[in-house]
């Protein structure tokens, strides 16, 4: 029916509310002024304004972001920025839209809005940042997508924690895995993540899963969510022997990662030949690599020591012992112990790869559950920030000689 009227005059017809139902969006940009470097244009979002007992609320959400913008309702069905409000909605991982002026409405049963906005890039240095003033336009229609989940690409370590996104927000989700094992994923907004964007499980998982996604979820539009994603974690390489790598190396060696080092033949490349620092043997591994090991532990096991040795980049300022170096977690377990490896004394080397290397360190972490098997993550970090983290110089990555890795 349309608006009541005055006697003798015709009723003014009646506008759909913005809020009657989410929309899928686009929101175009146009740079204001001349720049050699674009915006993009086309980012999508979905917009949706659940029922809430106080202020509406309208949420727009894209894969890996959900933005809460405070938009007014208008009495002719519209949607306006009030006066004394900001808007910020994230365009990408380093561009932000800080909108000075909106307005959404609908037409001819599609949204449609406009508005004026300035557009921040960040790449995460401060003599690069830089703002563009842009107009925006937002076209979209009534969301008919189904809202689907992005599970990992890759099989997990058991020491990943299980994350998987949506791809808007949703309202409501009841999602496990069944497989292998029944595991239960709950919102998760750890990490500044937003709970109804975002799913997880804290459970180590075994070695060598499978399992499919099962449950039921909707977004905010009532449109099913799609659950048809596989997760599987990596094969089991076998139980390490926990003899100092004198015998046969059952683990997982990621890039660089070499299975020993050795007085004879352990040569990686043309550049060094380390002495082992126990026995004949010991495990390299080098900078932007991992090994991972399954050990078996007894009842009155509960930590994992190994030693360690740093070796150091020429140039490099190392903060290695600022950034965790391993992770042990029980299988089945909730917990995974990260510890650093600390850099405690130098000496030189003969090698001109690593001219420094620590003086040999123990390194002890507790197992938080019970449980049989254990796994365990050895790491040199691919990059390291030195003394003055992320907004200092960047140095060339510490490799690492680890040895007589074993649980007590």
């Amino acid at each position: 029916p349309g608006v009541p009227a005055a006697p003798g005059v015709p009723a003014a017809p009646r506008l759909t509310p913005v809020w009657d139902h989410p929309w899928d969006v686009q929101v175009h940009t146009v740079l204001k002024t001349t720049h050699e470097k674009g915006w993009g244009d086309g980012w999508p979002y979905t917009l949706a304004f659940p029922t809430t007992n106080g202020a509406p609320e309208v949420i727009a959400s894209q894969p890996g972001d959900v933005t809460v913008l405070p938009l007014d309702r208008q009495s002719d069905g519209s949607m306006r920025q009030a006066a004394d409000k900001q808007l910020f909605l994230p365009a990408d991982q380093n561009t932000v839209f800080r909108i000075s002026d909106l307005v959404l409405h609908v037409e001819d049963g599609r949204l449609v809005g406009a508005g004026t906005a300035v557009a921040h890039h960040d790449d995460g240095d401060d003599q690069i940042d830089s703002d563009e003033d842009i107009d925006i336009a937002i076209s979209g229609a009534p969301d008919s997508t189904a809202p689907t989940l992005r599970v990992p690409s890759v099989a997990l370590n058991p020491t990943d924690r299980l994350v998987v996104h949506a791809s808007e927000a949703l309202a409501a989700a009841t999602v496990s895995l069944l497989g292998s094992s029944t595991v239960p994923l709950s919102a998760d907004g750890s990490l500044g993540a937003d709970p109804r964007l975002q799913l997880a499980s804290d459970q180590v998982l075994p070695f060598s899963g499978d399992w499919h996604l099962t449950g039921a979820g909707r977004d905010f539009a009532g449109n099913l969510l799609g659950l048809n994603q596989s997760v599987t974690t990596v094969s089991d390489p076998g139980l390490f022997a926990q003899d100092g790598f004198e015998g046969p190396v059952h683990a997982l060696l990621h890039d660089r990662a070499s299975e020993s080092v050795n007085n004879y033949s352990g040569v990686i490349d043309d550049s060094f030949a380390f002495a082992p620092l126990i026995g004949d043997r010991s495990l390299f591994i080098g900078a932007g690599s991992t090994a991972v090991l399954h050990l078996q532990r007894t009842a009155a096991q509960s930590r994992l020591v190994f030693t360690v040795v740093t070796l150091i980049p020429q140039g490099t300022q190392p903060a290695s012992d600022r950034q965790p170096c391993v992770t042990a977690a029980v299988i089945g377990g909730t917990h995974r112990t990260d510890s650093p490896c600390p850099i405690t004394g130098s000496h030189p080397t003969a090698t001109s790869s690593w001219p420094t290397a620590s003086a040999p360190a123990s390194i002890v972490v507790p197992l938080a559950d019970a449980g049989s098997d254990v796994v365990v993550e050895l790491i040199a970090r691919a990059s390291d920030y030195g003394p003055y983290g992320k907004n200092g110089p960047h140095y060339p990555a510490p490799s690492l000689l680890v040895d007589d890795v074993h649980l007590e």
